[in-house]
């Protein structure tokens, strides 16, 4: 029997073509879409900190400062 000769009736397997598994980029979409939630809720949560931190340590006025230093010291005086 010759190995060489083709017989007309028989073809080649083709594999068929890969078509992407829709589960696969669903699941991507899903992890991108939470991580980006993540980042921009750990953004958020720090800018309101260091808004926070900024109002509590505003500048204290000099005038102020002394007038109630030298209120304390008559306090003291006069007990």
């Amino acid at each position: 029997m010759p190995s060489t000769e083709t017989i007309p009736d028989i073809k080649d397997i083709i594999p068929p073509p890969e078509i992407p598994d829709p589960e696969r980029s669903g699941i991507l979409l899903f992890i991108a879409a939470s991580a980006i939630l993540i980042v921009l809720s750990i953004l958020i949560f720090l800018r309101i900190k260091s808004h926070k931190n900024k109002r509590e340590s505003a500048p204290i006025d000099p005038r102020k400062a002394s007038l109630d230093h030298l209120h304390s010291l008559k306090q003291r005086y006069i007990d």
